[in-house]
């Protein structure tokens, strides 16, 4: 592991906050900004661990990246 690797990551849990279903994004969209995040991880981190419970949102995660 990375002697750089940090404490804790900053996450943005207001993204989306005051929005009304009919202003969600399309699906094309969520699977753009999915791959987006995913690449950005892969990138930033040499060596990434992915949890996979065989949950819908982890198998998710695996077919993403």
């Amino acid at each position: 592991m990375s002697n750089d690797f940090p404490a804790s990551v900053d996450v943005d849990y207001a993204d989306g906050e005051g929005e009304a279903p009919e202003d969600y994004p399309s699906i094309q969209h969520k699977i753009e900004k999915a791959v987006e995040v995913t690449r950005r991880g892969l990138e930033q981190y040499d060596n990434p661990a992915v949890m996979w419970t065989g949950g819908k949102d982890s198998t998710l995660t695996l077919y993403f990246i």
